[in-house]
């Protein structure tokens, strides 16, 4: 979606920029975050059936933008699995069985 796209289909209300703005002063958030955090919340928007983009939605988007990055137990709290391909063939049988 081009930055003129969305500018057209995810236009928010005066709450909403004033908590997207204090979002994009923290550190870590670009200027093309900015227009990733719109996309996100025109998402969010379409899966709620609303019309219009209202501050949950940019709220919820921007709080899945902050997650982004993290590698700790906050995000995933199952450890990583070698692929069965690595794995000797008596452990694949035993990992494709847990997944079941």
């Amino acid at each position: 979606m081009t930055p003129r796209l969305i500018r057209k289909f995810c236009r928010i209300d005066a709450e909403s920029e004033a908590m997207l703005e204090h979002a994009m002063a923290r550190p870590g958030l670009s200027a093309r975050a900015y227009d990733r955090i719109l996309k996100v919340s025109r998402t969010i928007a379409n899966l709620e059936g609303a019309a219009e983009i209202q501050s949950s939605h940019v709220s919820e988007a921007v709080h899945y933008r902050s997650l982004i990055g993290l590698t700790g137990p906050e995000i995933d709290a199952t450890p990583p699995v070698k692929s069965p391909a690595r794995l000797p063939c008596h452990h694949s049988a035993r990992l494709v069985t847990q997944r079941l």
